[in-house]
């Protein structure tokens, strides 16, 4: 073979390694600062919910017929259509559960049928329901390639924790 001909291969050999080489770090990058961002949003929602839902849990639980009972399901049934770039986003994806301060389900905007279930064991709201920062990611039962992750925030009155969001 010609030297020619080896040093056009060996120049190819050399970028392709180099361009592995850099997308693999990239994607370690990232992969972690897209996370970090997504869970540092996702602790400000669920602490603006725990909020929202403070009044309804101090007077008791929040009925499945009460004000952010229906609140959720007005979000729920709402309409997008938005172009986030370069993709459409055409559903509201946030599922909002609350328990109890025993861990019980009484309100959930994803699956009605959970009301009443036992979560307590669930490490995001048990670690939540101990005073600390309770979160969790698990692969997604529709589509075993994505990852949901959970972030979950106290609702506490007068020092009390009444449950979690």
């Amino acid at each position: 073979m010609r030297l020619g001909l080896r040093v056009f291969f060996g120049f190819f050999l050399i970028a392709g390694l180099s361009a592995v080489l850099l997308l693999k770090v990239f994607l370690a990058e990232v992969k972690p600062s897209v996370r970090e961002v997504m869970e540092d949003l996702m602790v400000d929602t669920a602490h603006l919910l725990a909020e929202v839902a403070a009044d309804e849990m101090a007077a008791g639980a929040p009925p499945p017929d009460g004000r952010l009972a229906a609140q959720l399901q007005r979000y729920v049934k709402r309409q997008v259509d938005v172009p986030i770039w370069g993709l459409r986003k055409q559903s509201l994806d946030l599922r909002i559960y609350v328990t109890d301060a025993g861990g019980r389900v009484v309100l959930d905007s994803g699956q009605p049928s959970a009301v009443g279930q036992d979560y307590s064991q669930w490490r995001d709201v048990a670690l939540t329901l101990r005073g600390g920062y309770g979160a969790r990611s698990t692969r997604d039962a529709a589509d075993d390639r994505s990852t949901v992750l959970v972030v979950a925030a106290p609702v506490v009155r007068d020092g009390r924790t009444l449950g979690v969001v």
